[in-house]
């Protein structure tokens, strides 16, 4: 109950056509009307996730959240519940794609955040996928069945000219979702708990190259015959020792902390595994196939087939802009048509891209959800409404996760939020002693005074004479 209404004090949910923010606190209900209000909200749009999904859920969600405790020395958050405090808030957000900017992530609340953001870009491209599949099944009964009748032949030409949107289920392009990471080892992460989501079920091509290229470096053996070497090795393992577990998590020597890369990675469900093709199942072993009905997972595609883009900032930066002959620091956009139809936007580690160049994120932003420059393979019968009419980016869901809230970060989330679904904002909440001001060793007395002042143009003259003729002399 504590926790319900610790993270209950800090949601505040807005809808963009309101000019006051509505803040939702527990003084009115008791924990228990907190508990199950937020409960509900959440089980509510759970039960129409994709069943391979909830197959799996609740055991590696549980599994996960218990490792983390262990690790950090805390209970375990789930409890055999379908989720953690902290999901049920944020899962009926995510789920109706409204904006969420989060800026409470740590260490301990890390991968129960990881965890239901997976699986909600899974759930999503899933359940795009299914209905794309469904309707060119459709489409191509509907065209044979004219073909097949004479008297009816023009009527092939029109089917998809019936002046309803029931085949409108696409964007311009096959890209949905884009995923920002800082460095290889967060997005290697964050890969493998999709593809443990997805169970037995996934059938992941190219498994082998994407754990050489972006999971844990290989170590050099121990034991070496050089003194001069076993020192130094020895002396490197205190400083990271010192350097402390947040930092070894994202430069630790057993993570890999390249900063450009961009991923491709494609899915394809409903697909029969045949016992003629061998592939790697979430377990890491061979796959021969059983005839059930899975989820085909292709690393390293192409863009225009990819379904999730998984890049660092400055990796899809160098894609999508070039140097301009006539001035070198002028930067030019290339091709970004594979980023026209972005529905979901998940800048992960905010905090940490911030260390890096934040204008490279903004950079990336801007190119979302644009019209098309080349129109050759788009079939426009199939393109939904609102990327017709260039309203995609009020359609397409922000999300940001840091550790903390910063002025950069809030621009970003205020400058590129447009949903019409509103924006849901979870920030620290932190109590009076445990700020750090409060554990300040000197106490110093701080002296505010009010400097008279006739116009801004005079705020710094003003202030040095200020300081010359009244606080200066007190301290000579």
């Amino acid at each position: 109950d504590q926790s319900f209404n610790s993270v209950n004090d800090c949601v505040k949910y807005s809808k963009p056509d309101e000019k006051t923010t509505k803040s939702t606190n527990g003084k009115d209900a008791s924990p228990q009307q907190i508990q199950y209000l937020w409960r509900a909200l959440a089980l509510a749009p759970y039960q129409h996730i994709k069943q391979v999904l909830t197959r799996n859920w609740t055991s590696v969600n549980n599994e996960a959240l218990t490792q983390r405790a262990k690790k950090d020395g805390n209970k375990m958050t789930a409890e055999g519940n379908v989720f953690s405090p902290l999901q049920m808030v944020l899962y009926p957000a995510v789920s109706r794609y409204a904006d969420v900017l989060l800026t409470m992530e740590n260490r301990q609340n890390r991968d129960e955040i990881s965890q239901l953001l997976s699986m909600h870009v899974l759930d999503h491209v899933l359940t795009s996928r299914t209905r794309v599949q469904r309707h060119n099944r459709r489409i191509k009964e509907l065209t044979a069945s004219s073909e097949s009748q004479t008297a009816n032949a023009d009527n092939s030409t029109d089917l998809l000219d019936e002046g309803d949107d029931r085949w409108r289920d696409q964007g311009y392009t096959r890209p949905k979702v884009l995923v920002l990471f800082p460095t290889r080892g967060t997005c290697w992460i964050f890969v493998k708990q999709m593809i443990r989501l997805l169970g037995d079920a996934a059938m992941v091509d190219n498994m082998d190259r994407f754990d050489e290229e972006y999971g844990p470096p290989a170590m050099s053996e121990d034991g070496s015959d050089d003194e001069e070497e076993d020192t130094a090795r020895v002396r490197r393992k205190a400083i990271l020792k010192q350097k402390g577990p947040e930092w070894n998590e994202l430069f630790g020597d057993d993570v890999n902390d390249d900063d450009d890369f961009k991923l491709g990675m494609s899915l394809t469900p409903n697909v029969v595994k045949s016992a003629g093709k061998k592939r790697r199942n979430v377990a890491g072993n061979a796959d021969n196939g059983s005839g059930a009905s899975g989820v085909s997972v292709k690393l390293f595609a192409e863009f225009y087939r990819s379904d999730i883009i998984l890049s660092s900032p400055i990796g899809l930066k160098m894609v999508t802009t070039k140097k301009d002959d006539d001035d070198e620091d002028e930067e030019t956009p290339t091709d970004v048509d594979f980023l026209s139809s972005i529905d979901i936007c998940l800048v992960t580690r905010s905090d940490v891209l911030l260390m890096q160049n934040w204008d490279h994120v903004n950079g990336v932003l801007d190119c979302l959800n644009q019209q098309p420059k080349q129109i050759s393979d788009i079939d426009f019968s199939r393109v939904r409404n609102y990327f017709l009419e260039g309203q995609g980016a009020h359609w397409r869901q922000l999300i940001l996760v840091s550790s903390f809230a910063d002025p950069h970060i809030l621009s970003t989330f205020r400058r590129h939020s447009k949903n019409v679904e509103g924006q849901l904002k979870i920030k620290k909440k932190i109590p009076s002693d445990k700020a750090s001001i409060c554990d300040v060793m000197v106490r110093v007395k701080q002296v505010f005074q009010r400097v008279t002042c006739q116009s801004v143009t005079e705020v710094g003259s003003s202030r040095l004479r200020y300081f010359s003729n009244h606080v200066l002399p007190k301290l000579m």
